[in-house]
């Protein structure tokens, strides 16, 4: 009888020590998660500066977007002296090998450049049938898929000086 009552209790205990045990992990790891977001710094909105003297002093190179790929990247390089930018804002515009307008979009990214530095940005791609690819970097098989030619025309910079 008092074999059966202590393993009766051990049962019980170990269930017990099991339900606490999980219930409490979820419970802690949503209580980190609540620390840390309390922890973070509130984002600082900073003004766009749309100047034509400071987007000329930003040029952007090296636009890639094999056929297969789900993100698009280009570099943009700063020819500031004293302003870092932490974000861009750009109009993308896509265009078929005839000229035809595919596809338009204005992005705000954001990057942290150094005055006289070069970084690369990437973000989701516009063609997510996977349809198009840059004239620049061919399939393997291209009877299928349509070519096309890309601009990015900076119209805004997030800056912060010295």
């Amino acid at each position: 009888m008092r074999s059966l009552r202590n393993s009766l209790l051990v049962v019980l205990l170990m269930a017990a020590c099991v339900c606490g045990v999980y219930g409490r992990r979820v419970k802690v790891r949503h209580e980190i998660e609540d620390v840390e977001k309390a922890l973070e710094p509130a984002e600082e909105k900073l003004p766009l500066c749309t100047a034509p003297d400071t987007l000329a002093a930003l040029s952007c190179f090296g636009y890639d977007k094999p056929l297969s790929a789900t993100r698009e990247s280009f570099y943009v390089r700063s020819a500031l002296t004293a302003d870092t930018v932490f974000g861009i804002e750009c109009t993308v515009r896509y265009r078929a090998m005839n000229g035809q307008e595919l596809h338009q979009r204005t992005l705000l990214l954001p990057l942290t450049l150094y005055p006289g530095g070069a970084t690369r940005v990437s973000f989701r791609s516009w063609d997510e049938t996977r349809t198009h690819y840059y004239h620049k970097t061919p399939p393997r098989h291209s009877e299928r898929f349509t070519p096309y030619r890309v601009e990015v025309v900076l119209t805004g910079l997030q800056l912060q000086s010295r």
